[in-house]
């Protein structure tokens, strides 16, 4: 796993928005660098809400999970 590389579509046309390289994994959960071309910028605050709420997730557990909907996430 480590070195792989998984892609990050646009739900609606399929477009390409990152490529996320894994650096890292502890099933279930990856660590990977984020390359993006700059049209991810307008989902910068989406996932920077989910990451800020995952830090204390332990008080806020379902305003990170509707979060992660909103990020698309499952």
């Amino acid at each position: 796993m480590k070195g792989d590389k998984w892609t990050l579509h646009r739900k609606t046309d399929g477009s390409r928005l990152a490529d996320l390289v894994i650096y890292d994994s502890d099933f279930p959960w990856v660590n990977a660098k984020v390359e993006a071309p700059e049209g991810l910028d307008e989902f910068r605050p989406l996932f920077d809400a989910e990451l800020a709420l995952l830090e204390h997730i332990e008080d806020a557990v379902d305003e990170w999970e509707a979060a992660r909907r909103r990020c698309g996430w499952r």
